[in-house]
């Protein structure tokens, strides 16, 4: 069983094979948060949750969901959301299989690290895990956190199997007209020159990213800087 909360509780489904699964968060964030504050007395700045109609503030448990459909607005509550018919609530269901090659980092969003539900589902976590990492593929599939319907896409994490969900293809913007003309040219000097200095950079991810931390951590340190958190 995975520590922590799990966010969703259900099985990837695939042909004739089941694994029961749950699903954490897969990062844990972290440094300095800003907030709005007043200049005046550092006092924090609150947001308001005021009605459009009555004007009045409206407590969060009463703020509800909405759909705007011909001019009118309809009010979803929990009930209904739930009752929504997403096949995907409670299973991962694989559309296929493909070479992990063909992802474009581009359209990777949110990351989740997915568990065994139980000591049975074992076995057969381990085998598509293994099937996934043999064969150098991933699987692609939909998901629905929370009230959230997405595509995603299920990969090997070192002894875990990872989700990440993905954005629909029409979500990712047109790159036209932003890349350089193509009557820019550099000369195999230049990239031979650039090619050195990449060397003398190279490193592994740890080693590039293992001392780095906020610029905003040492932010306010000094003396008389720190006041009370109002």
């Amino acid at each position: 069983m995975p520590r922590g909360h799990a966010l969703w509780s259900g099985a990837i489904g695939f042909g004739l094979v089941s694994v029961p699964v749950q699903l954490v968060p897969a990062i844990s964030e972290h440094g300095l948060e800003l907030h709005e504050v007043h200049d005046a007395d550092a006092g924090r700045v609150r947001r308001r949750r005021e009605c459009s109609v009555c004007g009045e503030d409206v407590p969060y448990e009463h703020v509800a969901r909405g759909i705007e459909k011909d001019g009118k607005q309809a009010v979803l509550t929990e009930e209904d959301m739930a009752e929504l018919p997403l096949p995907s609530k409670k299973l991962f269901d694989v559309l296929a299989f493909v070479d992990a090659t063909e992802i474009d980092v581009l359209q990777m969003d949110r990351a989740y690290l997915l568990a065994p539900a139980s000591a049975a589902a074992n076995k057969p976590y381990v085998l598509l895990r293994d099937t996934l990492r043999q064969t150098d593929r991933v699987a692609i599939g939909k998901i629905t956190i929370r009230t959230r319907e997405s595509l995603a896409l299920l990969r090997v994490h070192g002894d875990l199997m990872a989700v990440h969900t993905m954005l629909w293809p029409d979500e990712i913007r047109d790159p036209e007209g932003l890349a350089p003309p193509a009557s820019v040219k550099v000369r195999a000097q230049e990239i031979e020159m650039a090619s050195s200095l990449m060397e003398l950079l190279c490193t592994s991810l740890g080693g590039a990213t293992g001392g780095v931390s906020s610029d905003l951590d040492g932010v306010g340190a000094g003396p008389g800087r720190l006041g009370p958190a109002v």
